[in-house]
């Protein structure tokens, strides 16, 4: 709207009525805005007079240049003020048209001051304004790559956030309130929303967390409290997408969670959303995602518990508001809907200890574009998986000299410990025989010692014999020995018990243990003892 230099020629008029070498009149082609003038039956309006001048008087008439006065007799004025002044009007039932006369002081007692009508006249109209604009505040818009949205491009926000909406230049004395219209076109107010009362300003509408994707109406009506009237209704033109990511929070299971090895489980969600699609991702989990004892601050945990042992704890990777594919996992089978009900994985062959992971996936639908979300579930679930039972250990004494009380093992799985007896409620022989993991990002090299750890302790493997070889980290570290000692009469088998040393997980080797092939037992000269 242009002003025409309304400033500089306002200071030049008031210089020269202030040296009196003049009289200067009022300036009439102010700008009087009257786009947003709607105003429910029975109720006032003001206008705004732009730029208006400090010391002008500004009046209201009708279209006959006639004035317009209060029940008192009083005219309807306001005097200027150097910027926008409003100009209240009368009650207001029916369209109508204002002519503004702007009058300066006189300069004389007796004798009028100039004035003059204002170039732009105002018309108000009666009803509710359905033209109003809205924007949702504080979400960011679903499609990221947009400089500058617009007020009905779709917003984005997480699973049940409060919304709120910004109203500008509401009606006074209408009430304004959020809602959406159902497949029928029937208006359902949103949850938690209430009643905002306009008042010529920005009002801000609120509404409780929002849980599925919703175009948000804004729906204004006018009471008549004194008068025997229905009330005024209408549905503001403007719509606002809002979409809202999948519920991260779904409770995660898996039955069983201990498994006998080479065996399957399944992964489980309650309460699924039937916009959303769910994925499984599984990882087989390294040495270092394993926690033993208080997990440190802030970090998350999914715990299994083992019988006669302490939870194993293992690290759930962290989820952030958009979806990224954690190193090591990969997805398994198809994705599947929701159902608004339970849900579950087949996890497939399990072979070592697994960390399930879920992505939930929304299409959301803007204009003729369908926009995808996708987050991780925050919950996991784990599955440990038994030491192998048929696992073919082998051992021979050290250096074929049964008198060391040493045997070699060798054949183990890696990451477990073998514990050796001579009967099956017996003591245990020795320590543990225990077989290393290769490096977890390259299987072609040996553990470092902070992936040694086991609990609070580490196991480190026996010095090699071949001290020439300097490539240590990729040199297999030296089997196991096994300090048995001397065999007792009568043996005739050794019993072997398999322990995960991250999780402590034990299953019996398949009897009936390590018959007597390789050592002196029950009076039997063997070449070698074999278990499996």
């Amino acid at each position: 709207m242009a002003t025409h230099n309304i400033d500089v020629r306002d200071a030049r008029d008031r210089l020269i009525d202030l040296l009196g070498i003049g009289e200067t009149y009022p300036l009439l082609d102010l700008p009087v805005r009257d786009d947003q003038l709607m105003v429910p039956f029975d109720n006032t309006a003001s206008l705004p007079i732009v730029l208006s001048q400090d010391g002008v008087t500004y009046t209201l008439h009708d279209k006959n240049n006639a004035p317009v006065n209060r029940d008192n007799g009083q005219p309807f004025s306001i005097e200027g003020n150097s910027a926008e002044a409003l100009l209240e009007t009368p009650k207001i039932d029916e369209d109508i048209t204002f002519k503004i006369l702007a009058r300066k002081p006189a300069k004389k007692s007796g004798e009028p001051g100039k004035q003059g009508y204002l170039h732009e006249t105002a018309t108000v109209k009666v009803g509710l304004d359905v033209s109003l604009k809205a924007s949702i505040q504080n979400a960011p818009t679903l499609d990221a790559t947009i400089d500058t949205p617009e007020d009905t491009d779709p917003r984005i926000v997480d699973y049940n956030t409060s919304v709120e909406v910004e109203l500008r230049n509401s009606q006074e004395g209408v009430d304004y309130r959020l809602v959406t219209l159902d497949k029928d076109g029937n208006k359902i107010p949103l949850p938690g929303g209430a009643d905002v009362r306009g008042d010529f300003k920005n009002i801000t509408l609120p509404a409780k967390p929002v849980t599925e994707d919703v175009d948000i109406r804004i729906l204004a009506t006018k009471t008549f409290e004194s008068e025997n009237r229905e009330p005024q209704t209408s549905l503001l033109e403007i719509a606002l997408p809002l979409k809202v990511r999948a519920n991260p929070a779904l409770a995660v299971s898996m039955a069983p969670s201990i498994i006998d090895f080479g065996a399957t489980s399944s992964i489980g969600l309650a309460n699924t959303q039937t916009s959303v699609k769910y994925r499984l991702y599984l990882r087989a989990i390294p040495y270092s995602q394993f926690v033993h004892g208080t997990p440190p601050s802030g970090t998350a945990v999914v715990s299994v518990p083992v019988t006669g042992e302490p939870n194993a704890q293992v690290k759930v990777p962290p989820s952030g508001a958009s979806w990224q594919t954690p190193a090591g996992y990969v997805a398994v089978g198809e994705a599947k809907s929701g159902t608004g009900g339970d849900l579950s994985f087949d996890t497939g062959v399990l072979n070592e200890d697994t960390l399930a992971i879920i992505e939930a996936k929304k299409d959301h639908q803007a204009g003729a574009k369908t926009m995808p979300s996708a987050l991780q579930l925050t919950h996991a679930a784990a599955v440990l998986v038994e030491p192998n039972p048929a696992q073919a250990l082998t051992l021979a004494w050290q250096d074929n000299n049964p008198s060391t009380g040493k045997m070699k093992v060798t054949g183990g799985q890696p990451g477990v410990f073998y514990y050796f007896r001579f009967t099956s409620d017996g003591a245990d022989e020795g320590l543990p025989a225990y077989f290393h993991k290769q490096d977890e990002n390259d299987s072609a090299l040996n553990k470092g010692i902070e992936q040694s750890k086991i609990g609070v302790g580490f196991v480190i493997s026996r010095v090699g014999s071949d001290e020439s070889d300097t490539d240590l980290a990729r040199t297999p570290p030296p089997s196991p020995l096994l300090e048995i000692g001397a065999i007792p009469d009568g043996a005739t088998a050794l019993y072997v018990r398999a322990v995960k040393a991250q999780t402590r997980v034990a299953v019996q080797l398949a009897q009936p243990g390590c018959r007597a092939l390789g050592v002196m037992m029950g009076g039997m000269r063997m070449d070698e003892a074999r278990c499996a």
